[in-house]
């Protein structure tokens, strides 16, 4: 959740959303702004309390895929997702990536001070 908060602060704070994105927006560089961070940890959070509720209330057992985890292993995850529901791609299917991760030193640097702070004096939640 921290990675994903991390990358969607900096992608918020430069108006750049994917590797290649022309439409940078800031003049200045990003800065670790630790409320902005955690107020996007907590709308994760809240996004998938809210998806959990859905699939209850639909009675869907969902697959559940981890930003962390898909960023680590896109093929293996890929590959777990379709053996769920049950498809097989066809034999000449290459999995990749059609956007490069843009997840750098930086993003490591914020998620790892977030954690800092957070664990010197923990929020409410």
């Amino acid at each position: 959740m921290v990675a994903q908060a991390v990358s969607w602060s900096r992608a918020i704070q430069t108006g750049v959303w994917y590797q290649g994105d022309a439409r940078r927006t800031a003049a200045t560089p990003p800065r670790f702004d630790f409320q902005q961070i955690h107020g996007l940890v907590q709308q994760v959070i809240a996004d998938r309390v809210g998806w959990r509720r859905w699939f209850a209330a639909q009675q869907i057992e969902p697959f559940g895929v981890g930003y962390e985890e898909l960023v680590a292993d896109l093929v293996g995850t890929t590959r777990r997702v379709l053996d769920f529901l049950g498809i097989v791609p066809p034999e000449d299917v290459q999995i990749m990536a059609r956007t490069a991760s843009q997840a750098d030193a930086l993003n490591q640097q914020w998620a790892a001070r977030y954690r800092e702070l957070l664990a010197a004096e923990p929020l409410p939640r």
